[in-house]
């Protein structure tokens, strides 16, 4: 019973080294890679790699700071380009013994508001040869609008009417006052039309023809002759001629 059981247990042992031997080639003829990738299977798996950190925003120092950007600034109105001033004299007025000065302004193109002041004295030496009596002293202005075609300033053809206001004295003669002189008042519109040109580049020459109707403050038949005729009441052709400089 001994013997039939060692046999049986050096059977076994020959038939397991029999198969291990018969396998080692096979196995020794196996692929490395293979044996690599079973390997890396086997083997646990590595870690993520953590997260990339974002590098902190830089501090910038007053000098590398971005630039304030300012606001823009208030709108405003574009002065007009061109002559808004029109100072002038009236050398027509002369003819009648009349000193007379003016100015224009011209807010806006084509438009201008005015004002004319005068100073006049009439009758003399030329009524006196010419037989007419009487002469007269007085001051007065006017106040008046504008209408210029052209838009660069006082220049082209215009059209305009004014509103006349003067306070005269009356007076015998040029030389002596009359006992019965009489101090009045004269007032009416008037309308004017004419053309401005440049004589340079400020100076202008403006010629204009018109109309007036005034009223008077006494009864015109209490005015001596020159005066009636000059300064009186009712329509009256006018002139004008005037040189002045623009600005």
């Amino acid at each position: 019973m001994i013997r039939s059981g060692t046999a049986a247990t050096t059977a076994a042992v020959a038939a397991a080294l029999l198969a291990a031997t018969a396998a080692w080639p096979r196995a020794a003829q196996a692929d490395p890679e293979d044996a690599t990738a079973e390997a890396d299977a086997d083997a646990p798996a590595p870690d993520a790699p953590p997260p990339e950190e974002q590098p902190p925003a830089p501090v910038l120092s007053p000098a590398t700071a971005p630039p304030v950007i300012a606001p823009p600034p208030p709108a405003f109105v574009t002065p007009p380009r061109f002559p808004q001033h029109f100072l002038f004299g009236n050398g027509l007025s002369l003819l009648i013994t009349r000193l007379s000065v003016g100015y224009e302004y011209l807010p806006v193109a084509h438009h201008s508001i005015g004002i004319n002041l005068f100073a006049q004295y009439g009758g003399g030496i030329i009524t006196e040869l010419l037989g007419m009596k009487g002469a007269f002293a007085g001051i007065g202005g006017e106040l008046g609008y504008r209408f210029y075609a052209w838009r660069d300033g006082p220049f082209g053809p215009f059209i305009g009417g004014s509103l006349i206001g003067a306070v005269y004295h009356t007076q015998a003669t040029f030389y002596r006052i009359d006992p019965r002189a009489y101090r009045y008042g004269q007032y009416g519109p008037a309308l004017d039309f004419g053309w401005s040109a440049h004589l340079d580049r400020t100076t202008v020459l403006a010629v204009s023809l018109g109309a007036q109707y005034t009223f008077t403050s006494v009864d015109p038949s209490d005015l001596n002759e020159v005066t009636r005729l000059l300064v009186g009441d009712g329509p009256r052709p006018r002139g004008g001629i005037q040189v002045g400089k623009t600005f």
